[in-house]
């Protein structure tokens, strides 16, 4: 009986996730760019997501690191929507890797912005995939579709959100070594956010 309920409360996650991030889709499609906002430090929020998605890396032994330089400058935005966006990241990067794979977050400050690197040691996406796998409804393969589950609407709300917050992810990856999702994200200006909250 416990296998069942398991089960159940497994499919029952799967069916929120899926709704949440229909219901998020529509919400980005009205909404062209992001404010400013205030300032959003990457890792702690980073940190964050890992702990709450522990469930799905620690029991198939997958480490995770953290490689942050001291001092890092936050970015500016909205945390909730940014956390999204991350926490999709992090969730692939768990699902599609290997047991006793790893996962790295690595961030870098230069000319202006932070550069957010996501990393696996799962199968690889071909490289004939990278430009769709950001589509709407969009799942690699089949498998993955019956893996994982949802609409294969979590990288199009992850671009959809970096976008809004003048942003860019790009993918790399290679077949049996693994796949990088890098975040570029302007650093927070006080300077720009008081513009935009004076109207300006």
């Amino acid at each position: 009986i416990s296998r069942y309920v398991g089960l159940s409360k497994q499919g029952a996650a799967r069916m929120e996730r899926t709704l949440s991030d229909l219901l998020a889709f529509v919400e980005l499609q009205r909404r062209p760019i992001v404010e400013i906002g205030g300032a959003v430090a990457l890792e702690p929020l980073c940190r964050k997501l890992a702990d709450r998605l522990k469930p799905l890396w620690e029991p198939r032994g997958i480490a995770v690191e953290f490689l942050f330089p001291e001092g890092l400058s936050p970015v500016g935005g909205d945390a909730e929507l940014l956390s999204r966006a991350l926490e999709h990241l992090i969730q692939n990067a768990a699902l599609f890797n290997r047991d006793k794979g790893r996962i790295t977050l690595q961030a870098r400050e230069e000319a202006g912005s932070i550069y957010l690197d996501v990393t696996d040691t799962g199968e690889g996406i071909p490289e004939a995939e990278f430009d769709r796998i950001f589509d709407s409804f969009y799942q690699i393969a089949n498998y993955l579709t019956r893996k994982v589950g949802g609409l294969g609407l979590g990288l199009a709300i992850t671009r959809r959100i970096v976008e809004a917050h003048a942003g860019h992810i790009d993918v790399t990856s290679k077949a049996g070594e693994g796949t990088t999702f890098r975040v570029r994200l302007p650093i927070y200006s006080k300077r720009g956010a008081e513009s935009k909250a004076a109207g300006g």
